[in-house]
């Protein structure tokens, strides 16, 4: 019983995710190739980077889509779970990308 809830609220997150994925992905390949030249000296600036943009993301979000968050109200879901679970899975993929980087590198 349990896998069904949790596949389900897997979806309805990456539903959520899929409004602001393009942006996201942009940015993380533009740190990628930041970490290409300069190595773990771009880490940090480009997570505390990622930060700000993402709390630019969420106030964008808030202003221009605040009406479609009645829908994930309406499935039981409420803004800070979906922010935080938005925010898991762009953190992810940030690290996973430099982490798949490092062996290439």
């Amino acid at each position: 019983m349990l896998v069904p809830k949790l596949k389900r609220n897997i979806r309805i997150l990456v539903a959520f995710y899929s409004y602001f994925w393009i942006p996201s992905v942009v940015i993380n390949l533009l740190f990628a190739m930041a970490y290409l030249r300069d190595g773990y000296q771009a880490v940090i600036p480009a997570f505390w980077t990622k930060l700000l943009l993402n709390a630019i993301t969420v106030y964008v979000t808030h202003t221009f889509r605040n009406k479609e968050f009645y829908y994930y109200r309406n499935l039981g879901f409420a803004n800070t779970v979906l922010w935080t679970g938005a925010f898991i899975i762009d953190f992810l993929l940030f690290f996973f990308s430099i982490f798949i980087l490092h062996f290439f590198r």
